[in-house]
């Protein structure tokens, strides 16, 4: 039985303790107290689902709820609001934003583990239901698993060995195709960063290319403007 990676966002000592417990032999737990923690670990942490507290140290859950629905590769992740807050209103405005459901503390370990499971499974269905992996050129790339692979002549795949920031350039190229990026909106993307050195997105980009094979000659080095990823001749 696959075991499901969970994301909790949670600062109270209290209730730490009781995730760790509840959830640590069951699921794939990874357990942080602030958001900007959490923001990290998505960087190389592909959650199931997130379980999330309202109020925390350096922000509101709303907030980053809504990172998470603007960010590509997690937009679909299901979000259960982990929280003291018991106001309707609250509830509706999580309901309507879109979160999966809403668990007001002290909670049930059992409760909370079945629901955990219903909404982990049902969003497995979904995706598995509606996904198709993006071709380019001779790559197949794929959100969802995080993977890209490079098709031969036979129709054989062979996986492309990308760094997490290397995926998630070649993600930023791919979600505009046939539009030029300049540095500042590559660095915004990829790094959450207006300002980041160009050496460095330059080296990056250098490494993408190598790692491409042929296929990277298409991510072209525009002049005084930045990178584009095209099949068309500039």
């Amino acid at each position: 039985m696959k075991k499901y990676k969970i994301l909790a966002v949670e600062d109270e000592p209290t209730t730490q303790a009781l995730l760790q417990r509840c959830l640590a032999f069951s699921y794939d737990l990874v357990l942080v107290p602030s958001l900007e923690r959490a923001k990290e670990i998505l960087n190389h942490f592909k959650p199931d689902l997130v379980l999330l507290d309202l109020y925390l140290p350096d922000g509101n859950g709303f907030d980053f709820f809504s990172f998470l629905k603007d960010r590509t590769q997690s937009s679909r992740t299901p979000v259960i609001f982990l929280t003291l807050e018991s106001d309707i209103k609250v509830k509706v405005k999580s309901f309507s934003a879109g979160a999966y459901d809403y668990i007001t503390k002290p909670f049930d370990n059992t409760e909370l583990m079945a629901r955990i499971d219903a909404h982990c499974a049902r969003s497995a269905e979904v995706s598995s239901a509606f996904y198709t992996p993006e071709i380019f050129a001779d790559l197949l790339f794929n959100r969802e698993s995080l993977q890209v692979h490079r098709i031969d002549g036979n129709g054989q795949k062979e996986l492309v060995s990308l760094s997490p920031t290397e995926f998630k350039l070649l993600q930023c190229f791919m979600s505009h195709i046939g539009k030029t990026l300049s540095r500042e909106q590559i660095a915004k993307e990829v790094w959450n960063k207006s300002h980041f050195q160009s050496r460095t997105i330059d080296r990056h980009i250098s490494s993408l290319r190598k790692k491409l094979g042929p296929t990277g000659a298409y991510l072209k080095t525009i002049s005084h403007g930045g990178y584009l990823l095209s099949l068309e001749e500039r």
